[in-house]
């Protein structure tokens, strides 16, 4: 009997979400003759409610200045293989060689234990338990104990589901539950130029926070889950993810690029994606929604690492999803600097986090945020004032190559920086891309990306000198904002979002009472006096002749 409580000391273990930890006993002997406590501290920010059950009742004894526990009896919580509870019954010689001869992982220890635990019976005590505020359980008399996360309290949270057994003898218990848990970071990328900076360097591959991009132009998203691994991570017989990805109203789904596990790239077969092309965020610009936009599941990654012998593991597991999208038709714009909640994307992550149950846990949401941007322009005939608005005038943008911008205009008249697939009806094609002033002078330019343009007047209206190409500069620092609620982004000095135009009318020769009339005055007069002269000195001569 003292050989058997030796070993199943041995098998005292914790099991808690993802990173599964051993309980420390913590030398602290309690002088009240009525019990001892189970003190449970977890390391996450959830609350928990745990569950405590009685497996085992014994005698305490001493043997050699050595406490032992003697007399092993079944507990109130506790049965046997035919599931009839025999509270105070002496535990049989066969369910203790089966204990004794149990190895292996945690998971395969804890389930022959828990053959003799009734799960629905009630426990003989709960208590909650925060990290700020560890809770302890009431006194309990010699035995071994079953303490658990009450699992309906977890569910949908970001919490370590914890499944211990305590031995209870002669001191007080404190279980520290350790909690790595996974987390999920979300990256948009960004042409490395314009990245973020952030007050850091800038990633080599334009990845961020937050990016700016014209409109229906692709970019790639990235979601980065980060499992850590120690080793009772085999205590899982089945590991689930679930990415939960939420654009904006301004976003359009593409394509799936990779499904990537440390590195090594996933078949199709592997993980389900729910997004379709062409399909928008549901909700409104600057909203969260309430369901996930698309959702990615791996339905079990150790069977899919498991196949995939060329997957290394070593102290994480890392999942990466890449997949392309665009800011579409509905996206936010911005003509000044903002402080912004609009084209947000986010992405959480469920997770199995339970070795026991089917639970899932659920980090927090991870956010991106884009940018793209109006410039207004107004048309002005000889000065850029009220009333003289000019009509008529074309003008073709060209970005910093020199190569035309492609544009298409909606119902309101205003110029959209086309994609390959226009969204609408509203939306019609610009003859030779060339923009044409309305009556009140102006022509919108919306969704441009950060950059350098050149704006150049490709039809003059009649009786005025053509305009000199004009430079529109787009520069703007952009970033997650403290907390992570929203996004910044501020204008430079150099740039131009709004323009007024002016053309002058048709050149003419300088007015009378100019410089360049009394030169001709004096000219023209000078060249009488030439010709008067040379009469006079003429007619001299013909009368010496005579």
């Amino acid at each position: 009997m003292k050989k058997f409580w030796a070993i199943l000391l041995a098998m005292m273990l914790v099991l808690s979400m993802v990173t599964v930890a051993g309980a420390t006993e913590v030398e602290n002997p309690s002088t009240d003759a009525e019990g001892f406590t189970i003190t449970v501290n977890p390391k996450d920010d959830v609350d928990h409610e745990y569950q405590v059950y009685q497996i085992f009742t014994a005698d305490v004894e001493t043997n050699a200045g050595v406490k032992v526990l003697t007399s092993v009896k079944w507990g109130t919580n506790a049965k046997n293989d035919t599931d009839a509870v025999r509270t105070g019954d002496p535990v049989p010689d066969a369910v203790l060689d089966a204990l004794k001869a149990v190895s292996g992982t945690n998971q395969e220890k804890l389930a022959e234990i828990t053959k003799y635990w009734n799960a629905d019976s009630t426990p003989v005590d709960t208590f909650a338990s925060t990290k700020a505020a560890p809770g302890t359980s009431k006194k309990l008399t010699p035995g071994y104990y079953l303490v658990r996360d009450n699992q309906a309290k977890l569910e949908g949270k970001d919490g370590a589901a914890t499944l211990l057994i305590v031995k209870v003898l002669d001191q007080d218990i404190v279980a520290t539950a350790k909690s790595e848990k996974p987390s999920v970071d979300k990256q948009v990328q960004d042409e490395v130029g314009d990245a973020e900076k952030n007050g850091g360097e800038v990633n080599p591959e334009g990845w961020g926070e937050s990016a700016d991009h014209a409109l229906f132009e692709n970019f790639k998203f990235r979601l980065v889950a980060t499992i850590p691994v120690n080793a009772d991570y085999n205590d899982y017989p089945t590991y689930k993810l679930v990415f939960n990805d939420t654009m904006s109203k301004g976003i359009t789904f593409v394509q799936i690029d990779s499904v990537k596990v440390n590195g090594i790239a996933l078949k199709d077969t592997d993980y389900v994606c729910t997004a379709t092309a062409g399909q928008k965020g549901a909700g409104k610009v600057g909203e969260n929604q309430d369901k996930p936009s698309w959702t990615l599941t791996i339905e079990d990654l150790k069977k899919v690492m498991k196949e995939n012998t060329s997957i290394l593991v070593t102290d994480k597991i890392t999942v990466e999803v890449v997949y392309t999208a665009y800011l579409n038709e509905e996206a936010q714009v911005f003509n000044a600097s903002a402080n912004s909640t609009d084209n947000k994307n986010s992405v959480d992550l469920e997770y199995s986090n339970n070795p026991n149950a089917d639970g899932m846990g659920k980090t927090p949401e991870d956010h991106v945020w884009l940018f793209t941007y109006v410039v207004n322009n107004t048309k002005y005939a000889n000065t850029a004032e009220a009333g003289n608005e000019l009509e008529g005038a074309g003008f073709t943008l060209y970005d910093q190559n020199d190569r035309v911008v492609p544009l298409w205009k909606d119902a309101d008249g205003n110029y959209i920086v086309a994609g390959t697939t226009k969204p609408n009806d509203t939306y019609t094609d610009v003859a030779n891309n060339e923009m044409i002033t309305e009556a009140n002078g102006t022509f919108n330019i919306i969704g441009l990306d950060h950059g350098t343009y050149t704006l150049k007047e490709t039809t003059v209206p009649a009786t005025y000198n053509p305009l000199d190409p004009v430079t529109i500069t787009i520069s703007a620092d952009h970033k997650e904002a403290a907390g992570g609620a929203s996004a910044s982004m501020e204008l430079t000095a150099a740039s131009t979002m709004n323009n007024k135009l002016v053309n002058k009318s048709g050149a003419t020769l300088p007015e009378t009472g100019g410089i360049g009339t009394t030169i001709f005055y004096v000219l023209g007069g000078m060249m009488f006096v030439g010709a008067a002269l040379i009469l006079i000195v003429r007619r001299k001569a013909e009368a010496d002749e005579i």
